[in-house]
């Protein structure tokens, strides 16, 4: 009956209400290079041990039971593990290897690098305990080891958290307001991007959005199967206070190389998201995507635009190649429907145009300039203080604030839901209703 009973939650998604954290430890070893050891030990006895983070089939292929008597159970996305005669435990291990794989919209749970090294997401060993009958989260101390000759560098390397932990030989390069470990495998046109945005990225931030960086950046830029991967792909995760980048296939390098501007527009999105986690958390976009992911999008424009990147007439083109996507974009998905119908780019593209629509519609002259009044005052919302509304509603609550009327808010989340039968006039027809409702400066 209990094996059912775990069963039935996991499930759920161990759905069950958590109470108190279940204390203990936490111990990840790297044993080889591609083996690792994961063991959890709790103060208490459990029952279970959940993992509920949803992660396509990372755990059935890459995790295992190390203890005799022990079974990993998946269910879909969820996995736990339990002792096959259902009494309680107080410590068990897992037995992982490393997986590169590109988990969609989540984080890369390993990234290699070209010299041994690994950066592994912790967030995927995460999750609740079963005790007494019901699922309750777990606060644990943790140790991080290495193989002989490892560094370990990581934001927090005492507690299991959610973020990226390197293991390797790199030498960190300190910079003012970052650490970074580099791959000697990354291109110099990525690598000098970087270097260059991210105190350019700070500047700007605080200047318009009163954001100082409480820790240094902690940068992570993998590249070990640059030169092996069958498929191209340069991906990058932001956590507080770290940002990995993870470039896989000989295409990704010359998507560097050919165009200079690429990793720092990435490098100033990745920051915007950093300054986005300061004032909300991780709660901005949870429900709709758009929200977050279309502001960096808008917004890294507008920055690398105030940092002269840009030459004459360049930012203007750029704009147009945003609605050129979002209009093809909007015959296949709605924006809010993009994820599920696996055309996130949508998310990116018209949530970014988004943005910009309302920035012109705050100040037509100049729509970067709307477009950064409009998330100041987002942001003070925010820390009033909002988490209690969606993300879109509070992205509406501003509109409202800022003087859009109803019929402007109301266009907008039409726009935002349905997939239109002629996207160009959707778009033009959103613009219109957008510039018509004109709020005034001082509005």
């Amino acid at each position: 009956m209990m094996r059912l009973f775990i069963y039935i939650l996991a499930v759920l998604g161990l759905s069950v209400a958590a109470r108190a954290d279940v204390s203990g430890t936490f111990e990840l070893t790297r044993e080889a290079a591609q083996d690792w050891k994961a063991t959890f030990c709790f103060d208490e006895s459990i029952t279970a041990l959940g993992f509920e983070r949803p992660v396509a089939d990372l755990r059935s292929k890459s995790w295992r039971a190390h203890d005799p008597g022990f079974s990993l159970i998946h269910s879909g996305p969820v996995s736990h593990l339990e002792r096959a005669d259902g009494k309680s435990f107080r410590c068990a291990s897992l037995d992982i290897t490393t997986n590169t794989m590109i988990p969609k919209k989540d984080y890369m749970p390993f990234s290699r690098f070209s010299d041994g090294g690994v950066s592994v997401f912790t967030g995927y060993l995460m999750g609740r305990g079963l005790r007494h009958g019901t699922w309750e989260n777990y606060d644990l101390k943790a140790t991080y080891r290495g193989l002989d000759g490892d560094r370990v560098i990581t934001r927090n390397p005492s507690g299991l958290a959610e973020q990226f932990v390197y293991f390797g030989p790199r030498e960190p390069k300190e910079i003012a307001g970052a650490t970074l470990v580099i791959d000697p495998l990354i291109p110099a046109s990525a690598r000098l991007g970087v270097l260059s945005t991210l105190p350019r990225g700070n500047k700007l931030l605080e200047e318009l959005f009163g954001f100082r960086p409480v820790q240094p950046y902690l940068v992570f830029m993998a590249a070990g199967e640059l030169e092996t991967s069958p498929s191209d792909q340069t991906k990058a995760g932001t956590l507080p206070y770290q940002i990995l980048f993870t470039m896989k296939g000989k295409g990704s390098a010359k998507w560097a190389d050919s165009d200079p501007l690429y990793f720092p527009r990435f490098t100033m999105h990745e920051v915007l998201h950093i300054w986005q986690r300061e004032v909300w958390g991780d709660w901005l976009g949870d429900d709709h995507s758009w929200v977050h992911e279309g502001a960096a999008e808008a917004l890294s424009y507008e920055l690398m635009g105030r940092a002269k990147a840009y030459k004459a007439g360049q930012l203007d083109s750029l704009w147009a190649t945003v609605t050129n996507k979002c209009r093809s974009l909007l015959a296949e998905t709605s924006v809010h429907d993009a994820p599920k119908n696996s055309r996130f780019d949508a998310v990116y593209q018209c949530g970014a145009l988004v943005n910009r629509m309302v920035g012109a519609a705050l100040n037509p002259d100049a729509p970067g300039d709307g477009m950064i009044r409009f998330w100041q005052a987002m942001a003070a919302s925010g820390q009033a203080g909002m988490r209690d509304t969606t993300s879109v509603q509070l992205y509406l609550d501003t509109m409202e604030h800022l003087g859009f009327g109803e019929d402007a808010r109301s266009a907008l989340l039409a726009f935002l839901k349905e997939k239109p039968l002629n996207p160009d006039a959707a778009i033009k027809a959103l613009r219109a209703v957008l510039s018509a409702a004109a709020p005034s400066p001082s509005s």
